[in-house]
């Protein structure tokens, strides 16, 4: 059985995306954001990584103030680029 790269892609991430909820429940944010990076790697499509940038920030604030402004804008900048200004606007709120 052969599978192609965009579905071994897809399995990886949501692989990562069940450990990153796995890390989150144990409070370890730093493994749950290093899934959620590997998240935005399988990801082709810039639209695609908006969601994994916001739930990586999310992990970031409890940790790193820094890199959750870095990861949080990568979000909303990709969120209004794609069309969805409530959703940045309303993320914008939250950081501010």
């Amino acid at each position: 059985m052969t599978t192609s790269k965009a579905d071994r892609n897809d399995d990886a991430k949501d692989l990562y995306v069940q450990a990153a909820n796995c890390y989150l429940l144990a409070t370890d944010y730093e493994n749950a954001i290093a899934c959620y990076e590997r998240c935005i790697k399988c990801e082709e499509s810039e639209e695609d990584r908006a969601p994994h940038y916001r739930d990586a920030a999310k992990c970031l604030k409890e940790v790193d103030t820094d890199r959750y402004v870095t990861y949080i804008k990568k979000a909303i900048d990709i969120y209004s680029m794609s069309g969805r200004a409530s959703t940045s606007a309303s993320m914008a709120k939250e950081c501010a």
